[in-house]
Order: structure tokens, then sequence, then C-alpha cells
């Protein structure tokens, strides 16, 4: 993967992160309240529901990298094709083996979820450590 990949990865994952704390902030009407003590609480769970998210999914792309999931892509494809087939002579096309060879080669990227979800993270404690002293 290219440096130019690896940064569009980044900035699309700190793009959706802040577009789930605005969200989160606009539901829980932050914007029209005049106290301190409400923005950063609010400011606290908008970072800490954006952190949990995408390093959520990170964690669950982390488990896939080790072909945790292959057996169910696996077996469900099994299925669908020889449920489908309507052929008389229908047989497997490869086995589970070959099947976790071939999806162990094109892997997904996890570190930039992992990254962007723990800084989200850190944010989240700095609202709440601020919201602490301040109030």
């Amino acid at each position: 993967m290219s440096t130019r990949d690896k940064v569009r990865n980044y900035l699309t994952v700190s793009g959706i992160a802040i577009l789930f704390v605005v969200v989160v902030l606009f539901l829980k009407e932050s914007f029209f309240a005049g106290q301190p003590e409400r923005l950063m609480r609010d400011l606290c769970d908008a970072f800490f529901i954006s952190a949990v998210f995408i390093a959520g999914v990170g964690g669950l792309f982390w488990a896939a990298s080790f072909g945790t999931f292959d057996i169910f892509g696996y077996s469900i494809g099994l299925t669908f094709d020889a449920a489908f087939s309507f052929k008389k002579n229908w047989k497997k096309k490869e086995d589970f083996y070959e099947y976790k060879v071939r999806k162990g080669a094109k892997r997904a990227e996890y570190r930039h979820l992992l990254i962007i979800g723990g800084v989200m993270l850190v944010i989240a404690m700095y609202a709440l450590l601020m919201y602490s002293l301040m109030f």
C-alpha cells in the first residue's frame, strides 16, 4: 500500500469520526446550550461514542486479519453454491484451506482504524478530565 493510500485511509476515517462527533453533538443539542459544563460533558460523550465505534470496527478487522471469520464466509458460500447450483453434477470448487489461502492474500488494513479510535478515546478522556476539573 502506497503512502498516498495510507494518508487517504487516515483522512477518510478521521472525517467519519469527526462526522460522528458532530452528529452526536447535534442530537444532544449541544450547539444551542449556553452552559460550558454541558458542552464539556457532551464533547466527552461524542468523542467516546466515536472512539468506540471506530476502534470497534478496527478490532473486528484485526480479528478478521487472522482468519477468524473465514469459516463463516466459506460455509455460507458453499451452502449457496450447493443450494442454487441446479446441476446434477455439483462439486465444490475449493476446499477450506485453499479458500483461506486465497482470502489471506487480500486482507484489509486495520491499523488506521485502531489509531484514529485511540486518538478519539484520548480526546474523550481529556474532555472528561477538563469537565471534572472545571466543575
